[in-house]
């Protein structure tokens, strides 16, 4: 069963989702917890170092992140060396990803994890962690607004264009993609159920509450019909010449912050309808790290990270 981010996330707006990706890489970036040290070397082995290569690879911006998707763009335009080095010291400023949001996330998750080993959700004490995660949303699309902003300044109007329009096309061909792999919102809620009913060993009667507290979750295409309406409105807003990234990117915090209002009211949903002896898995899995998915997940099974968040998913960041 998949339990944001993630963030996260949305929590998954486009912002969240970036914020725990390697650049170059699909895979979320591994907790903490999730770092494991190397094992020294055998006895008489002499030690080695790792490759420089290695060793100073950047953190870039994540993939699927809209200050990702523009500055990818702009590589692609014919540019003068000097727009080329300053566009590349904007996009250096964004190399260390901001763990903030993913952080935050889990710490609300523990805590609703808590809540349903207790066998009740109560969201006025989970207040004080939506709004860290709001903060620390709004800290990392400051830094994406600021990037962006640059970006807008760094090249002309002809070059805007060029730009607004190249990430145009290729958002439409990875939506399509994406709705001839996943199909529609009904195939989402029966895989979700069937997924529910396994790993919670959901009865005949539990099924048809789960069945109507998943049909009121926004699907995967419809999240993605909202994210594709912010990158549009971005889009248009770049292509001005008075462009205000922050004003523009600010839709973006209010999508994750409602996919956190979903995750929450949907978790203690299902938990009115969970037998004692079914909370403790559910517990586990509300603590799964960031970004792995969650009981009402709405991204598609094998989705990289690029759509949407929330519906009552994960955090994914």
């Amino acid at each position: 069963m998949k339990i944001q981010c993630s963030t996260c996330c949305l929590v998954l707006s486009l912002a969240l989702l970036a914020c725990d990706k390697s650049s170059g890489s699909d895979a979320p970036a591994p907790s903490a917890s999730a770092v494991v040290a190397p094992s020294a070397p055998p006895s008489g082995t002499p030690a080695t170092a790792p490759s420089a290569q290695v060793a100073e690879k950047p953190r870039g911006p994540g993939k699927g992140g809209i200050d990702a998707i523009l500055f990818r763009a702009a590589r692609d335009l014919t540019l003068t060396d000097a727009q080329k080095t300053q566009i590349d010291g904007l996009e250096s400023k964004l190399r260390d990803r901001d763990t903030g949001p993913r952080d935050a996330m889990k710490t609300l998750l523990s805590d609703l994890a808590t809540q349903v080993r207790a066998g009740k959700v109560d969201a006025s004490k989970l207040s004080p962690d939506e709004t860290a995660i709001d903060a620390a949303t709004k800290a990392m699309i400051d830094k994406q607004a600021t990037a962006l902003a640059g970006l807008h300044d760094a090249i002309d109007a002809g070059q805007r264009k060029a730009l607004a329009d190249a990430v145009t096309t290729n958002t439409a061909a990875r939506e399509a993609r994406a709705k001839a792999h996943e199909g529609d919102g009904g195939d989402w809620t029966a895989r979700r159920l069937d997924r529910l009913t396994s790993d919670l060993g959901l009865d005949a009667g539990q099924q048809k509450l789960a069945l109507g507290f998943l049909m009121k979750q926004p699907s995967p295409p419809a999240l993605r019909e909202e994210m594709s309406k912010q990158m549009a409105a971005v889009l248009m807003a770049f292509q001005t010449d008075t462009f205000d990234a922050s004003k523009a990117l600010a839709p973006m915090l209010k999508t994750s912050h409602d996919a956190v209002d979903r995750q929450i009211a949907f978790t203690g949903q299902l938990l009115g309808v969970l037998k004692p002896e079914q909370r403790e898995r559910f517990a586990t899995s509300t603590i799964r790290p960031v970004g792995k998915g969650g009981p009402g997940e709405t991204w598609s099974d094998d989705d990289d990270g690029h759509g949407g968040g929330g519906g009552g998913g994960g955090g994914g960041q």
